[in-house]
């Protein structure tokens, strides 16, 4: 018997079925984030038709989740129209946005379409600190001010923060801002490569002094649990129901583990979802395809991601510098509870 929404993503889990589709609108951005992992902002996205046509054969492949990203998705003057298709057609919808382009009447078109949820960044509640970052003075007034108008809409509204040298203390205000208002957080200790390659967003990454002195503090916003691994669990199960779908039409797993499955140009994506042997081995992957990670002492502190990896290192079968870090500081703040009993 199903009774919620969660009973459906457990039954579609169970059965391996598709249920989310990350779809990157577009490359273009009105902010230039200095760690951002696009490294050119001019590609206009797919054309209207076409992400139509998705729609219609993710709907038919059993897929009821839609994330909209960018770029900045409201960049698009056709947002309106391909948030409107996507709710008529009944697919719950996320938002992915700086929400800094948004004015009252847009938001009030959004309170009648029901969007699930949209998820922002705000790096810090100094304007000096988060214009900073995303290189646009102004920058933190705009998106403040339409939080507060999506609150009066009641739309739901996810503030996130990559924590970084310059704004690591951030979290702390901008978490008692949530709460006070109303909105989900979370904050991210992951800074990761440009897409092309290029490591220039590592040079905002908190020292490992800056990163210890907040970890402990950001698990617990974000609930991350230890548990020690069995070499057959799965590195990652979102591959396993959920797929992407770049600016260009290109399909890979995630936007993290970027390799080419096929294109909505040139394939079909029901037979890539079923066959594609590319796919089969992400879905597969077990913490026992990378050998560095098998017999490592702070494997039961590590929340691996082979895209991590693949950016890091140019393979998903290697260890991840950013999860090993996490990792040995995570397990020195846990190491009473080690030394005391099993994890699991």
């Amino acid at each position: 018997m199903i009774n919620s929404i969660d009973d459906i993503y457990n039954i579609s889990k169970e059965n391996n079925d598709l249920t989310r589709a990350t779809i990157e609108l577009l490359t273009k951005c009105n902010w230039r984030c200095r760690h951002c992992y696009i490294p050119e902002h001019n590609n206009s996205g797919l054309e209207i038709e076409i992400i139509f046509e998705l729609f219609y054969k993710l709907r038919d492949m059993g897929c009821f989740e839609l994330v909209f990203t960018g770029g900045e998705p409201f960049f698009r003057k056709d947002i309106l129209d391909i948030l409107r298709k996507a709710r008529d057609m009944h697919f719950s919808v996320i938002i992915f946005t700086n929400i800094s382009l948004l004015n009252e009447e847009i938001i009030k078109q959004l309170s009648s379409l029901n969007i699930s949820l949209i998820s922002c960044s705000i790096f810090s509640l100094d304007n000096n600190i988060h214009d900073y970052i995303t290189g646009v003075n102004g920058s933190l007034l705009s998106t403040l001010m339409n939080a507060n108008l999506l609150k009066k809409y009641n739309i739901p509204l996810q503030i996130k923060t990559s924590l970084m040298k310059d704004n690591y203390k951030s979290y702390r205000d901008l978490k008692c801002y949530c709460d006070k208002n109303g909105f989900f957080y979370k904050a991210d200790p992951v800074i990761f490569n440009k897409i092309n390659g290029n490591s220039e967003p590592l040079n905002f990454r908190m020292s490992t002094e800056q990163l210890s002195s907040v970890l402990k503090d950001v698990d617990t916003l974000s609930g991350v649990e230890t548990r020690k691994h069995n070499n057959q669990n799965l590195i990652c199960s979102d591959t396993k129901h959920s797929i992407y779908i770049d600016s260009k039409g290109d399909i890979y797993p995630c936007n993290r583990l970027l390799i080419k499955t096929g294109s909505v140009y040139n394939n079909d994506l029901s037979d890539i979802w079923n066959n594609s042997p590319i796919l089969k081995i992400f879905q597969e992957m077990t913490w026992s395809s990378s050998p560095d990670c098998v017999d490592c002492e702070y494997e039961s502190s590590c929340v691996r991601c082979p895209g991590n990896a693949l950016f890091e290192n140019g393979s998903i079968f290697s260890k991840s510098n950013i999860s090993c870090d996490i990792a040995k500081e995570r397990f020195n703040y846990h190491k009473e509870i080690y030394s005391n009993e099993e994890i699991y």
